[in-house]
């Protein structure tokens, strides 16, 4: 489960800023919304960033995607960093030649002796060419326990071989096995997490098997990856295919009969309309944007329903009617309530700040400050009364983080 999300210089973010999952203690908040952790944490299901565009909302989504792509990367990708071109702040030059530094806190499991939330702490501080930190520690209570560091190591004025970057680790007490011996073979622009964790070390393992087995991303829905995905889910499990077509029933697209592969030079997934004599069938790519979309969200909302799944999806409500995108979310809920999925997205969807929906502290504003760095803040630093609509008071300007709109004028003048 997620904890949160700490980001330093990356993308549209300056200075360190934190998203959190971990829940306020108001009691006057939908407990139905939380899951419960340990006698000390409790977490969030559901969390959105909302903001004007261009503020910065996508930047902590992809910050965990890149993170996850570095991690998961295979062995024929030739650079797995090349995912952080460009992801300095680029409005400073002191910062934009500084690495970027993504910390990301998970919950996996329990501590037998104390009954305590097991918090691995995984950080990367990179550019697009080499890793400059890779740090795994571990924290139980106020314990903290150190896994690995590696660290990037700045060769004097003068020294030799300043091509080839040089690393120092550091070990844990608790970091077992001969590992320690792949920390020299590892690439500059190669994860050590990732190394560790094929070569079976208990002590990266957790945390890289969160990002390859709990941790899923939702696509637009647009393109052939996503098609693969769904025809996959569907080779894995064929029983989805009814419960696909009935949660599309659900969101009013009620003419879809069917789902089918077909097997031709590539695979492809096909939509079955109508009924009877009045049948056609029409390829995943000829299908509204929308139902693309709802048939991704689908497959991975089931995973979340049988797992301990942290879904994240990028301006979520894109495609989406109001209406949906609201039905979503409390079906979210209710499927996971056997589960300890959590769901991270960001939109511009005024519909997102229904209290019913999402709880106080699972929203965070985004907005630019005076350097041109996005800021975000937690609607649970606001107090008002009950009564009062987060989504009027929002669009009042209670909250910040609106768009500052101006009139435009076209002057079909002369051309100089």
């Amino acid at each position: 489960m997620l904890l949160d999300i700490t980001l330093t210089n990356f993308r549209s973010i300056k200075k360190t800023q934190t998203i959190s999952f971990e829940a306020a203690t108001d009691k006057s908040l939908d407990a139905q919304q939380l899951i419960k952790v340990d006698e000390r944490i409790d977490l969030i299901k559901v969390a959105a960033v909302l903001g004007p565009n261009g503020s910065g909302k996508s930047a902590v989504l992809r910050a965990v995607e890149a993170v996850r792509s570095f991690v998961l990367a295979g062995e024929n990708e030739v650079n797995p960093l090349g995912i952080m071109t460009g992801s300095s702040f680029a409005f400073d030059k002191a910062w934009s030649s500084k690495p970027s530094s993504i910390t990301i806190r998970s919950i996996l499991g329990k501590d037998e002796e104390t009954g305590l939330a097991k918090i691995f702490c995984y950080t990367l501080e990179a550019d697009r060419e080499k890793v400059h930190k890779e740090t795994l520690f571990l924290q139980i209570g106020r314990s903290t326990r150190r896994m690995f560091e590696r660290e990037l190591l700045v060769p004097e004025e003068g020294g030799q071989n300043k091509s080839t970057p040089v690393y120092a680790f550091s070990w844990g007490k608790r970091y077992f096995g001969e590992k320690k011996k792949l920390g020299k073979k590892v690439p500059a622009n190669r994860s050590f997490l990732q190394t560790a964790a094929l070569a079976d070390g208990e002590s990266a393992l957790p945390m890289y098997n969160w990002f390859k087995n709990s941790l899923s991303v939702i696509p637009l829905g647009l393109s052939s990856v996503s098609e693969k995905m769904i025809i996959q889910a569907l080779k894995n499990k064929p029983s989805w295919r009814k419960k696909i077509i009935n949660f599309l029933w659900c969101m009013d697209l009620m003419d879809i009969r069917d789902i089918r592969i077909a097997e031709r030079e590539t695979e492809r997934l096909i939509y079955i309309h109508g009924a009877g004599d009045n049948r056609f069938a029409s390829y995943f790519s000829s299908e509204s944007l929308g139902v693309r979309r709802l048939t991704l969200i689908a497959i991975t909302f089931m995973e979340a329903f049988i797992g301990n799944k942290t879904v994240i999806s990028d301006d979520f409500s894109l495609f989406l009617h109001p209406g949906v995108t609201k039905h979503l979310l409390k079906i979210f809920v209710r499927g996971t309530n056997k589960s300890k999925s959590q769901l991270f997205i960001s939109g511009v969807d005024m519909t997102l700040l229904d209290d019913t929906l999402i709880r106080r502290d699972g929203i965070w504003f985004t907005t630019k400050g005076r350097g041109g760095g996005s800021i975000y803040y937690s609607l649970s630093d606001y107090k008002y009364r009950q009564k009062h609509i987060a989504s009027q008071m929002y669009t009042n300007g209670a909250f910040g983080a609106l768009p500052i709109l101006s009139d435009f004028i076209f002057d079909p003048g002369k051309e100089n």
